[in-house]
Order: structure tokens, then C-alpha cells, then sequence
């Protein structure tokens, strides 16, 4: 697991959370478009 060096306290795990998520979404888009 990669993490950026910086911090910003508490709003740092929303940004990271909230980009695992898009990124999750790009790729069930991607699954479904090469089904």
C-alpha cells in the first residue's frame, strides 16, 4: 500500500477513501464494458 507523504490529518483518510472508491468504480466500468 502506497501513501502519499502529505498528511492532512483526519480530511487525509476522506481524500484517500474517496479515491479508492472512484477508482473501484473505473474498474467495475471497465469489467462490464470488456464482458
Amino acid at each position: 500500500m502506497c501513501a502519499p507523504v502529505r498528511f492532512t490529518g483526519s480530511n487525509f483518510r476522506k481524500e484517500t477513501a474517496q479515491e479508492k472508491l472512484e477508482r473501484l468504480k473505473q474498474l467495475m466500468k471497465q469489467r462490464k464494458e470488456s464482458l
